[in-house]
């Protein structure tokens, strides 16, 4: 079974909805703080499977120094997976992701479900505290402080 089929399995089991590209698997999540976009991306050749949650938030230039701090101080807390902003155009996204070349069994349902989970409860936990540096009422520590200490548990 390819990484395919293995990733288009969890879903269909897992009654997500998806539609797909020659590039990917798109899924649109909503949890308690907002509604956003995902991509799976598998690369079978390599191994590996790619799960994004796309911020559905863009990022003035003006407040890159300050949603980058934001973001690389929730990072530091964070197992698996990790926020990235793109310099360019003011996204964001929360990547997780996994290697299994040669092992590609080792994709299971549960692997998935744990990566595909991992993310998307991570960008709903800290999309408050990116909405709160994007509209100048928080800054960026106090921010992730406010959300860690609401749920200090790590994802």
């Amino acid at each position: 079974m390819t990484l395919t089929d293995q990733v288009q399995r969890f879903f269909e089991e897992d009654e997500w909805e998806y539609t797909e590209t020659d590039a990917a698997m798109h899924i649109t999540f909503g949890g308690r703080n907002g509604i956003w976009e995902c991509l799976a991306v598998i690369r079978e050749n390599a191994g590996q499977f790619l799960f994004l949650s796309l911020a559905p938030l863009t990022v003035p230039s003006e407040r890159y120094a300050l949603v980058a701090e934001y973001l690389m101080r929730a990072n530091f807390g964070l197992f698996i997976g990790n926020f990235e902003l793109d310099f360019d155009s003011g996204t964001m996204q929360y990547r997780t992701s996994i290697d299994v070349e040669g092992q590609e069994e080792a994709l299971s349902s549960l692997v998935i479900k744990h990566l595909v989970y991992q993310n998307v409860l991570t960008m709903d936990k800290y999309l408050p505290g990116l909405a709160a540096v994007l509209d100048g009422s928080s800054s960026p520590a106090a921010a992730v402080r406010l959300i860690e200490s609401a749920d200090p548990d790590p994802l």
